[in-house]
């Protein structure tokens, strides 16, 4: 969506971008002591989750748009065709009518 784009990842790419050119949290050697093995730098487990949080701002972000919108179209749809659900039946019946109907049919209370 064009806000997260605007306000979470571009505000973002800058601080990425500086934090895999520098090497803030960077060991050097790149291995394990004693091993021939690889590990994964700290600035790209760092990145890593900046990431992963952006992704999940973005679903959160989507998902509050999404209620917003059915709502405002919900609210739109129903002013428009003036369905009212339940309320209009209730309305246009008499006050006798609806007594005896929570009576159980007895018309004399």
């Amino acid at each position: 969506m064009a806000f997260d784009y605007f306000f979470v990842i571009r505000n973002l790419a800058g601080p990425i971008n500086n934090l895999l050119k520098v090497g803030y949290l960077s060991s050097g050697d790149g291995e394990f002591s004693g091993s021939s093995l690889p590990y994964p730098d700290a600035d790209c487990i760092l990145v890593f989750a900046i990431c992963l949080l952006a992704l999940l701002i973005v679903i959160v972000d989507t998902g509050v748009f999404y209620q917003v919108g059915v709502f405002v179209y919900g609210c739109g749809n129903g002013l428009l065709r003036l369905n009212l659900g339940l309320v209009r039946p209730l309305l246009l019946r008499s006050d006798g009518e609806l007594r005896a109907r929570r009576s159980g049919g007895r018309q004399g209370s």
